[in-house]
């Protein structure tokens, strides 16, 4: 192919957007890349951006290769996926929210990715002790002390338990 883009490592930077104030526990599976700019950016040639400087400015490293920040309400870990031709790459975050159950109702809406197709979703949560399930979403399956769901996301979707 004559495509400059065929056939090549698709070099992504991903964010996920997960509620405001949640702590990344764990991730793996994203790439540690080092770039550096094909352009002296310092030569006097170039301005800076002053949104993009404010909105990158907010930006931590909180892990090799992962940096959290802020953004319309939500916290945001963003991280480089690096794909090979022919090649699938998973990548699992852990995050702990600061959701809480507030008069027996806990709802989660589930973001799909624009432009991707199927991608895999998983949930668990435990259960209050004490607390009874009077309503959920069909698909949640209860096992023990905890609900869970796994799907391949095709559309938004949202989660509710409601306790008692």
């Amino acid at each position: 192919h004559d495509l400059g883009f065929y056939n090549r490592t698709n070099y992504d930077y991903v964010r996920v957007l997960v509620p405001e104030g949640s702590t990344l526990l764990d991730i793996s599976g994203h790439s540690l890349v080092k770039f550096s700019p094909i352009a002296d950016y310092d030569n006097g040639e170039f301005m800076i951006d002053a949104d993009l400087a404010k909105y990158e400015k907010g930006a931590n490293q909180i892990r090799p290769g992962v940096k959290e920040w802020r953004e319309a309400g939500k916290t945001v870990f963003g991280f480089w996926l690096n794909v090979e031709p022919g090649k699938t790459e998973k990548v699992v975050l852990k995050y702990q929210t600061p959701v809480q159950i507030k008069n027996g109702d806990y709802s989660l809406l589930v973001q799909k990715q624009p432009g991707t197709l199927e991608d895999f979703f998983s949930f668990s949560l435990e259960l209050p002790k004490g607390k009874q399930i009077i309503y959920k979403n069909q698909d949640l399956v209860l096992s023990g002390g905890s609900a869970a769901f796994q799907t391949k996301l095709l559309t938004d979707t949202e989660l509710q338990i409601k306790f008692q």
